[in-house]
């Protein structure tokens, strides 16, 4: 159920109901009435089934591509700036 509980919070957009001015809040008033779908306990579990390993491989490519990152933009400013020749 973890994984469906995660894909609705990011679906509902809460930011774009925040009603602090200088410090982000979240009122329950606001939130209440938001409509939502409750699945039942099958359909929940075959969602997790399903999705949890894609999460999974979400995260590990993540991990994995984040020395990459780091490499390009070490190195991509001085191929720019002819600092490093190829």
């Amino acid at each position: 159920m973890s994984c469906w509980v995660e894909k609705l919070l990011q679906g509902l957009n809460l930011a774009s109901l925040n009603v602090g001015a200088s410090v982000p809040a979240l009122e329950r008033n606001t939130v209440h009435p938001l409509p939502s779908i409750v699945p039942g306990n099958d359909t929940l579990a075959k969602f997790d089934k399903a999705v949890t390993p894609i999460l999974q491989q979400i995260d590990t490519l993540e991990r994995q591509i984040k020395p990459f990152k780091s490499a390009r933009d070490l190195l991509l400013p001085r191929l720019i700036s002819s600092q490093l020749r190829l």
